[in-house]
């Protein structure tokens, strides 16, 4: 799935809004995400960097509201409820920092972003299984929820390099084709490893 030939337009409702560069956090559907969204809106910016947090749809309402709240008074953060286009907010992200759910992952992967996963473990690993071995591929960062504070999103978002636009390379990956965004430096045998990542 090439994400950059697919998605619809670019929601330019949603990216007007956002003074760029930005870290975007992806809090999955809502429920899951709880604890990642509220740490994320009490970290710190690199200076002249916003965050923009993705609540999702579910995400229950005490949670929505002091995310709110903290947003009130910080210019430099950006809450977005729920957005059909969520492509291009990966798509135009500095870094991005997410649950590991395999779409945010493949999204992630298609646009080559630098990311930190900070997986649910419960009720199922499956998450877990997945960052795990995409941050072995050196792909990606991991941290794992009981050591999730603004702190450590904080020291990551400064210390994660910056995105870098690549050319796009077809990966066969479960039955789909996802397409990975890829440096020309990047050697081929990659596209094998991603492929044997997700399957496994």
């Amino acid at each position: 799935l090439d994400r950059r030939a697919t998605s619809p337009a670019t929601d330019l409702s949603v990216l007007q809004t956002i003074s760029r560069p930005y870290t975007l956090c992806l809090a999955g559907g809502g429920q899951d995400g709880t604890e990642l969204g509220l740490a994320f809106a009490e970290a710190a910016f690199p200076e002249g960097e916003v965050g923009v947090l993705l609540m999702g749809p579910f995400c229950p309402p005490l949670a929505r509201e002091r995310s709110q709240e903290i947003a009130a008074r910080r210019p430099d953060l950006h809450l977005i409820e729920f957005t059909e286009d969520g492509a291009s907010l990966v798509e135009h992200a500095t870094r991005v920092i997410g649950m590991a759910g395999y779409n945010s992952v493949c999204e992630i992967l298609a646009y080559r972003k630098p990311a930190l996963l900070v997986p649910r473990e419960v009720p199922r690993r499956e998450q877990a299984i997945r960052a795990t071995r995409f941050a072995e591929l050196g792909l990606v960062d991991t941290l794992s929820l009981k050591d999730l504070t603004p702190l450590a999103l904080t020291s990551w978002i400064g210390a994660a390099p910056l995105a870098q636009d690549g050319t796009a390379v077809p990966v066969a990956v479960a039955g789909a084709a996802v397409w990975l965004a890829k440096r020309h430096a990047r050697p081929a045998p990659l596209a094998g490893r991603l492929h044997a990542a997700l399957v496994r």
